[in-house]
Parts: C-alpha cells; structure tokens; sequence
C-alpha cells in the first residue's frame, strides 16, 4: 500500500507518520510538504536516518499543494491520501491558497495520478456546521475566512468523492463525516 500524507510535520501528522510505520506490512510513505512548512535547514532531517523526528523511509516531497505537475507523478499507485494541512492563522489569500485552493489541487492530483481507493480530510474547524453545498460560501456565514476556507474544502471533497467514487471520510473534531 503506498500512502500519501500532507500536515506531517504536525504533532498529529507525526504521530500519524508513527502510526504508519508501525503497521505490518508497512506501507509506502510520501509526505507531502509545503515550502513553509519546514524550514531549510530542518529538510534534511526529514531525510536523514540519524536525524530526530527524521523519516528515512519515506519519500518526502517539497511542493506547494497548488502545484500538482510538481508533486503529482510521487503520488502514482498511491491508493489512500491522508490530508491533514491546514493553515489557521494567515492573511485571507495565504488561507484560500492552502486551505482551498491547496485541497481542490490535491484532490484532483490525487484522481489524476494516483491509484485513488480512499481519501480522508481532516476538518476539525466545523464542528457543528453542516456541511455547505456551495463550495465557495464566504466568511460572513461562519465568521472567518478560516472557517469559510474549510468548509469548502468540506465542499469540494464531497462533490470530488461522490463524482469520482472514491471512499471518502472527513473527521471533524469527534466524529467522521463518512462520504
């Protein structure tokens, strides 16, 4: 199984990359991480053996999620894509770009390249909101342009799952929105 995971450097996207490499058979790695997620000088330790919190067995792919001809030939045979990146604290356009537009991207990168079996969004901002069926809803019907932003990467990912029937599962906080 090959495996593709965005939000690694996360405290939960590492405890998650943990979980991965402990199963039997372990399954293929590709992290995916944007170029502000990791400084410079911290890439390599995701590479290295010897490096704390390193992952050697992983392909680590650097790219903005809103360039899939440059991440998307590493997601080939893939089959399951565990999205966990989020930005909550950016100006307006830095959170479209990665929260929308960046899941929108993946989403379709993930159809195109890979072998698409199941796809699981973390959207723990809604928590009781349901999910809208306007994909471009504004900010003013949930108070921030964060929120707006996740919901309609909610929107996106349903209207993704439901035209290509690829399983889909969206886990807000406490429970999973299954698609």
């Amino acid at each position: 199984m090959r495996v593709v995971l965005t939000g690694a450097t996360t405290p939960l996207g590492r405890r998650v990359v943990q979980r991965l490499l402990a199963l039997t058979p372990r399954p293929e790695l590709v992290l995916l991480l944007r170029p502000d997620e990791v400084r410079p000088e911290e890439r390599d330790a995701w590479r290295g053996p010897a490096m704390p919190g390193s992952v050697p067995e992983a392909e680590v792919v650097v790219a903005d999620l809103v360039t899939p001809e440059r991440y998307g030939p590493a997601l080939a045979g893939a089959t399951v894509c565990l999205h966990l990146a989020d930005l909550s604290q950016a100006e307006d356009p830095r959170l479209l770009e990665v929260n929308l537009k960046g899941t929108q991207s993946l989403l379709h990168a993930f159809g195109a390249y890979a072998q698409a079996e199941r796809f699981v969004l973390l959207s723990t901002a809604l928590l009781d909101q349901p999910a809208p069926d306007d994909p471009d809803v504004g900010p003013e019907r949930f108070g921030s342009m964060w929120l707006a932003t996740r919901a309609g990467a909610e929107a996106r990912t349903i209207h993704w799952a439901r035209r290509l029937g690829v399983e889909t599962v969206i886990v807000r906080a406490g429970h999973p929105l299954l698609c």
